[in-house]
C-alpha cells in the first residue's frame, strides 16, 4: 500500500494495486477499481478542508495489521 499527499492539489490517494475504473463516490471523494471490481485506491481532494487541519498528515498509525490468508 502507497499513501501520497499533494500539496499543491491538497489531494491524499490511498493505493492498493493498479486500478482502471474510477468512481465517485461522494463529492470530493472517489474509489479506483481494478479489473475484477476490487478497490484499487481512495482519492480525497480537498483533504485538509474535510480533516479540518493539515496535523492529521504529520503522523500516520497502522494498527493490527497482522495479515491472514484464507
Amino acid at each position: 500500500m502507497r499513501i501520497t499527499y499533494d500539496q499543491r492539489g491538497c489531494i491524499i490517494y490511498t493505493f492498493y494495486r493498479d486500478n482502471r475504473n474510477n468512481k465517485a463516490c461522494a463529492e470530493g471523494i472517489a474509489i479506483d477499481y481494478d479489473l475484477e471490481g476490487k478497490i484499487a485506491g481512495i482519492e480525497i481532494l480537498d483533504a485538509v478542508k474535510r480533516f479540518g487541519t493539515n496535523n492529521v498528515f504529520k503522523k500516520v498509525t497502522l494498527e493490527d495489521l497482522a495479515l491472514h490468508t484464507s
